[in-house]
C-alpha cells in the first residue's frame, strides 16, 4: 500500500469516462467505506457483501502464484460471486428507481439536438432515461471461466489477450480464434473509410473482400509451392513414400480427405450389421463413452 499503488481519481466516480483497468481497480478498493451506510437495510448489507466478494475475486484472479488449494478457494468465491451478482440484478436493483447521469444526459440532448432539422419545430428530449443494472454482459457471462483458464495456462501475468492475428479480416480471425482485444482499431479503421452513413454493412462488405482477397492470396502460394514441386520432380524423380506396415501400425491416416465420414454416424447408419459391432466396441471403449 501506498501512494504508488492506487492512484488518484475523481471524487465523481459516476460521471468518470474512458476508464481504464486500472481505474476500475483503484475505485473497488477504495468504494466499501463510500457505500457503508449509504442504503438502508437489508440493502445495505447485500451491497457490502458484493463489492467485498468482488474484491476477493480479483485479488483472487491477480495472484502471481496459483496453487491447487487457492484455485479451489477460486472457485468457491467465483460460485458465490455469481450468486451475489444475480440476486443484486434480479432482488435488490428492483427495489431502487435509477437513471442516467448527468453526463449521459447531456451528450443524449447534444446528439437529439444534431439531429433535429434546422426549420422544425423543437421536440423536448424529455427527462432523463432509466437506467438498470444488465447482468447479461460478455464479461459477466465470461468471468467464471478464470479458474479453469488459470489452471489450463498459468496466471493472467503469464500472457496477453491484447494479441492479434496475422489478418485484419474479422471473418479469418474468428475462424482460427486469434482475435484479440486490439482488433477494435480495425472496425474503427473501416468506419472512417466509409460515408458514416449506415457504416455497418459497409464495414461488413470490406470484411467479405479482405477475406476474400487473403484467401485468393493464400491459394496462389499454396499453387507456386506445387509448381516448384512439380519443376523439382521434372528434373529428378523423388522416391515415392514407402507403404504404411499395418501389421504394427495402430492407427492409418488417409492421404485424401475429400470425403469424410464421421464415425459415430457410420456406426449409428450401421448398427444391425453384424461386422460393426467388433467396431462399435471398439470405438466406445478407447473413447470413454458409455457403451
Amino acid at each position: 500500500f501506498g501512494r504508488s499503488t492506487i492512484c488518484f481519481f475523481s471524487d465523481n466516480v459516476s460521471d468518470l469516462s474512458r476508464l481504464a483497468a486500472w481505474d476500475f481497480e483503484d475505485i473497488l478498493q477504495c468504494c466499501i467505506p463510500c457505500f457503508d451506510g449509504l442504503f438502508p437495510a437489508p440493502h445495505n448489507e447485500t451491497i457490502l457483501d458484493l463489492l467485498y466478494l468482488m474484491s476477493y475475486w480479483h485479488a483472487l484472479a491477480k495472484l502471481r502464484m496459483q496453487t491447487a488449494s487457492l484455485l479451489v478457494v477460486f472457485r468457491e468465491v467465483t460460485a458465490l460471486l455469481g450468486d451475489a451478482l444475480r440476486y443484486f440484478a434480479l432482488e435488490t436493483c428492483t427495489h431502487f428507481e435509477t437513471v442516467e447521469t448527468d453526463t449521459e444526459y447531456r451528450a443524449r440532448s447534444r446528439a437529439h439536438a444534431r439531429q433535429q432539422q434546422p426549420t422544425a419545430p423543437a421536440n423536448s428530449l424529455g427527462g432523463k432515461r432509466k437506467k438498470t443494472f444488465n447482468v447479461f454482459t460478455p464479461k459477466s457471462h465470461a468471468f467464471p471461466d478464470y479458474p479453469l483458464q488459470i489452471e489450463m495456462f498459468g496466471t493472467p501475468d503469464g500472457y496477453s489477450t491484447m494479441l492479434v492475428g496475422k489478418s485484419n479480416s474479422i471473418i479469418f480471425n474468428l475462424l482460427i480464434c486469434f482475435q484479440g482485444e486490439t482488433n477494435h482499431r480495425v472496425i474503427k479503421g473501416r468506419n472512417d473509410r466509409s460515408n458514416m452513413n449506415n457504416a455497418i454493412p459497409q464495414i461488413i462488405k470490406m470484411d467479405v473482400r479482405e477475406a476474400v482477397h487473403e484467401q485468393m492470396t493464400q491459394e496462389l502460394e499454396n499453387l507456386e509451392k506445387i509448381s516448384a514441386g512439380t519443376t523439382q520432380a521434372g528434373k529428378g524423380a523423388l522416391p515415392a513414400d514407402p507403404e504404411p506396415d499395418f501389421s504394427t501400425s495402430y492407427s492409418i491416416s488417409s492421404k485424401d480427405e475429400s470425403q469424410r465420414v464421421f464415425l459415430p454416424d457410420l456406426l449409428q447408419a450401421n448398427s444391425s450389421d453384424p461386422a460393426f459391432k467388433v467396431i462399435r466396441s471398439i470405438f466406445f471403449c478407447t473413447s470413454d463413452l458409455p457403451y
